[in-house]
């Protein structure tokens, strides 16, 4: 099988598709997406890749690889890095209850590390120093 046969098919077709308007003019498709998204979309996007300075590599299957593919042939995103960033964001967003519950739980193991070594360090001090 070659390489070409294994790519989504939104990588497929990698020409532009442009939208002509009733009045004449043109727009890029994602243009013409975003203006259609309005405002919640661009604040999403901006929000998403602003200060972008960590590096994360991360192996993803063929549909979500699509679905980033999708986002940048539609122009919302302009590669593949940004479409990541775009949707690791939303996603954090979207289960922002869930985070709350991992950083509280985190928080209490954290607490409870603390206590039990204050607990084993022998009244001497000479206890070996915790590392965290």
């Amino acid at each position: 099988m070659s390489t070409r046969d294994r790519e989504p098919k939104a990588m497929a077709d990698r020409k532009k598709l442009l939208i002509v308007r009733s009045d004449g003019g043109d727009r890029d498709a994602g243009e013409e997406l975003l203006a259609m998204a309005g405002e919640p979309l661009e604040r999403a996007l901006t929000s998403a890749l602003s200060n972008r300075e960590h590096v994360v590599m991360v192996r993803v299957n063929a549909d979500v690889l699509e679905k980033l593919h999708l986002l940048v042939e539609s122009g919302i995103c302009k590669s593949r890095s940004s479409a990541a960033a775009f949707v690791l964001s939303e996603g954090i967003q979207a289960n922002t209850d869930f985070f709350a519950s991992i950083e509280e739980a985190t928080r209490k193991m954290a607490e409870l590390k603390r206590d039990l070594l204050r607990c084993a360090r022998p009244a001497s001090g000479n206890a070996p120093e915790a590392t965290e």
